[in-house]
Order: structure tokens, then C-alpha cells, then sequence
């Protein structure tokens, strides 16, 4: 896919999200010998909403690869699900939709989407997970 360059991006997004850990993999590796600025690409941003959706998958990589997608991309309709995702436990999800919020709106706490978030961010300053409560607080 590699080869056939900016058309694959598309399905190398969808591929983040795969229930295969080794095509995830493959599809991370992919996209920046494409073209290290893939994200940028508009088939790149179609892919988001199957990327915001898989923010809710059972896997943890799953969501943690899609965090990272989304934060590459930068779209800020992925705002309200990457809230969400600060309180993932699994702390590589959480972590990245920290650093995903803050890269495509680095205000993104003055948000109403932010702001209906307090009770679930609360909640999560009561965990057992430190990283989980510091990146809550």
C-alpha cells in the first residue's frame, strides 16, 4: 500500500483500528512512509469519525491507536470523545487524549464540552490509577 501512496491513507487510517494488533501496526508504520504528513490528507479526516468511534472499543490499544490518529489529524469534532477518554483506564488512552485535546486547541478547557465533563473527571480523581487521577485533575 505503501507504494500506491495517497490514496491508501484512507484505509491505512481504518486499519488503526483493527481488531489485529500486527495490521495496526503495519498501518501505523505505513502512513508516514507515505507521507509524513498524512494526517493532513482529506481522506485522512474522512477516516476520524471510524476513529472516534473506536475511542469505545474493548481494546485498549484499539482506543490508544485512535487517540493518537486523532490527535495527529486535529479534528476538533473529536473533542467531546477524546473528553471521554480522559478517564479511560487504560493509561495509554487517557495520556494520548490529553496530549490529542491539548495539540488541536491548547484552550480546549474553556470548552462546553470540557465543562460538562467535571462530574465523569471528578469521578476518575477517586481512582486507584494515579496517572488516571493526574490526568483528571
Amino acid at each position: 500500500m505503501v507504494r500506491i501512496g495517497a490514496p491508501a491513507v484512507g484505509p491505512l487510517v481504518e486499519f488503526l483500528t483493527h481488531k489485529e494488533q500486527v495490521v495496526r501496526d503495519l498501518a501505523n508504520a505505513a502512513l508516514p512512509r507515505i507521507d509524513p504528513n498524512w494526517a493532513k490528507f482529506e481522506a485522512a479526516r474522512a477516516a476520524a469519525p471510524a476513529l472516534v468511534a473506536a475511542l469505545k472499543n474493548k481494546d485498549g490499544d484499539v482506543r490508544y491507536k485512535a487517540a493518537c490518529a486523532l490527535r495527529q489529524i486535529g479534528d476538533p469534532g473529536a473533542f467531546g470523545s477524546l473528553i471521554e477518554a480522559l478517564t479511560d483506564e487504560h493509561r495509554g488512552v487517557h495520556n494520548a487524549a490529553n496530549a490529542a485535546l491539548t495539540e488541536i486547541d491548547p484552550n480546549w478547557t474553556k470548552l462546553e464540552a470540557a465543562h460538562g465533563a467535571v462530574p465523569a473527571l471528578a469521578a476518575a480523581l477517586k481512582n486507584n490509577d494515579w496517572d488516571l487521577r493526574r490526568e483528571a485533575s
